[in-house]
C-alpha cells in the first residue's frame, strides 16, 4: 500500500484538499506530506505522537509557506477545544488506529457545526478477489508497518457521527476520499459518486 501511495498519494491529496479552508486541524500528520497541498490562506494546527517526526514536518510547512502550529501530544491525550476548526483533515491514518470509530466521532466533535471532514484512507477493496488478498496479507502488512488492510471503511463511516456528503473509491475501491461535515451517520452508499467504485486517480 506504502507504494500505492507514493505513486496516486499526490492528486488524491491535491483533490481532497482543495477543499480545506480557515483554521484546519490535521490528525497524525507525520513528515507533513499534506502541507505542499493546502491552500494559501490556511491557518493549520498539526498533530502528531512523535517529536522527531513533528521536526520533519515543521519544515515542510516552512518550505511550502504553510502557516502552522505543530502538537506534540497522542491523539487520546489532545487538549483541545471541540467545535473550534473549520476543517479536520485525516489521511492514511485510521488504518493504524485501533479504534478508528473513535478517531471519526473525535473528528466530528472538533469540527465547526457545517465545517468540513476531509478524509484520505484505505480500506476493504470493493473487488472481492483484492478483499481477499487483503485479509490473507493483513498479518504480514501489519507486522511490518503497523498498519491494518482489512478495516472495512464503509461501516465505520456508517457507524460514526460524521455526515458523508460525497465519496469517491480508487484502486479497486482499496483508496477513499471522503467530504463530510459534522453530524448524525448517514448511508454511505447514497453518497458515492457515479463510476466511482474502482475508478484509478
Amino acid at each position: 500500500m506504502k507504494n500505492e501511495e507514493k505513486q496516486f498519494g499526490s492528486g488524491w491529496r491535491r483533490q481532497l484538499l482543495a477543499h480545506a479552508h480557515g483554521e484546519v486541524l490535521e490528525l497524525f500528520v507525520g513528515e507533513g506530506s499534506n502541507f505542499k497541498y493546502y491552500p494559501a490562506g490556511v491557518h493549520v494546527t498539526a498533530t502528531d505522537i512523535s517529536a522527531r517526526i513533528i521536526e520533519i514536518a515543521k519544515r515542510e510547512a516552512a518550505a511550502h509557506g504553510v502557516y502552522a502550529r505543530f502538537i506534540v501530544s497522542a491523539f487520546e491525550d489532545l487538549k483541545l477545544t471541540p467545535q473550534s476548526f473549520d476543517t479536520v483533515v485525516n489521511t492514511f491514518s485510521l488504518n493504524a488506529c485501533a479504534e478508528p470509530l473513535k478517531v471519526l466521532n473525535r473528528i466530528n466533535d472538533l469540527c465547526k457545526p457545517g465545517g468540513d471532514i476531509l478524509l484520505l484512507e484505505n480500506g476493504l477493496s470493493s473487488c472481492s478477489l483484492i478483499r481477499w488478498l487483503q485479509t490473507r496479507g493483513n498479518h504480514y502488512y501489519y507486522s511490518r508497518t503497523g498498519g491494518r488492510l482489512d478495516h472495512d471503511i464503509k461501516a465505520i463511516l456508517e457507524t460514526s457521527m460524521v455526515r458523508v456528503k460525497t465519496v469517491e473509491r480508487k484502486l479497486g475501491g482499496m483508496i477513499w476520499l471522503v467530504w463530510g461535515t459534522p453530524g448524525f451517520a448517514d448511508s454511505v452508499e447514497s453518497m458515492l459518486t457515479p463510476g466511482s467504485g474502482s475508478e484509478a486517480a
